[in-house]
């Protein structure tokens, strides 16, 4: 969950980097030697088809597995399972190894082996891992054997020999957010375990896990996303005044600098107002206030700028909007006549 607490304060009277796009369904990773040069690709459904690995993302709702069209599940009691790096009855989020019919989130495999390449098996080693500071990722089978895992450190244990036929596995994530799994390939040529290739460059695998995360993978490219300086929920790429956070919670573009939100049209930045001789605020936001949202917009109220800040606020009125917005206005509901008004992005409860 966000730390994080962001706010964009408001008185009383880019750089376009292309993005990465979402990728569901029965999906096969695809490590290949050809001509000396190894490389990563993804076999997915029509109409995406065969593509190279690096310009999508594997799309995560945080709801109940399946019911809710979500991805999230609880730790499992026993010692066993403390290589998931949570703790007991605590959430976490997987991309599961099976799957029930009717299941249409990504369902990750890896797929069959090049005939007439190698000696021998391809084996995975995993190179980093990078994601929520102090999350924990795991591959598992549903056997109960533990692929990779970085709740003990990585190490050189994390590294098993591919099966030359098409396999799944689980792919678990401890915390919700934006995640780049490396993995490099390497294997022998022959004959017998000579001729080796050398480690493959590392597999670009993203896993966006919640609204946000979702948002924050399809508003940047691979050269940045993982850069919070740039894409991470305090950072002002486009210098527009508002970070991250605010311009996913008011509906924004982060890039563009563009006081036009793309979907519901209107504008980006709150607009102060009088009604009945008390301050009002006008802003937009996201109909939807479940969890996978992870941020919702909250308006605070005070007499001074050192605060007290006064959350709350009357709702003047809703207006549903384009793309599931609504663009509402508050009215100061506080025991002091208002000066200030101010709109933060928090965390859904």
């Amino acid at each position: 969950m966000m730390k994080g607490i962001f706010s964009v304060l408001w008185m009383a009277p880019g750089m376009a980097l292309g993005e990465l796009a979402p990728m569901n369904g029965h999906i096969d990773i695809l490590p290949r030697y050809l001509n000396g040069q190894w490389s990563w690709s993804l076999d997915a459904p029509s109409p995406i088809g065969l593509v190279a690995a690096g310009q999508h993302y594997f799309p995560g709702v945080d709801g109940d597995f399946f019911a809710d069209e979500g991805i999230r599940f609880t730790r499992p009691e026993g010692d066993f399972w403390d290589i998931l790096g949570v703790a007991e009855e605590e959430p976490l989020w997987i991309f599961p190894e099976s799957i029930p019919s009717g299941y249409e989130g990504a369902w990750l495999g890896l797929g069959d082996t090049q005939t007439g390449v190698f000696s021998g098996v391809v084996r995975l080693s995993l190179l980093g891992v990078d994601g929520p500071p102090g999350g924990h990722f795991t591959m598992f089978r549903d056997d109960g054997a533990v692929i990779f895992a970085t709740a003990d450190g990585i190490t050189a244990a994390d590294a098993f020999n591919k099966p030359a036929f098409h396999t799944h596995v689980s792919w678990g994530f401890s915390k919700k957010g934006l995640w780049r799994v490396r993995i490099v390939a390497s294997a022998f040529l022959g004959p017998g375990q000579t001729n080796p290739t050398g480690p493959s460059p590392a597999s670009p695998l993203y896993f966006a896990i919640g609204n946000q995360a979702r948002w924050r993978a399809e508003q940047f490219d691979a050269a940045v996303v993982m850069n919070d300086a740039i894409a991470g929920s305090d950072a002002d790429p486009d210098a527009d005044g508002l970070v991250n956070a605010l311009e996913y919670v008011l509906g924004g573009d982060p890039n563009s600098g563009s006081g036009v939100g793309p979907v519901h049209g209107g504008s980006i930045h709150p607009q102060a107002g009088m009604n009945a001789g008390k301050l009002t605020i006008t802003f937009h936001r996201r109909q939807d206030s479940s969890s996978d949202m992870d941020l919702q917009p909250i308006a605070e109220w005070a007499y001074s700028l050192n605060g007290p800040w006064i959350p709350g606020g009357t709702v003047l009125s809703v207006v549903p909007l384009a793309g599931g917005w609504e663009r509402v206005t508050l009215r100061d509901a506080s025991g002091d006549v208002a000066k200030f008004a101010r709109i933060r992005a928090v965390p859904v409860p």
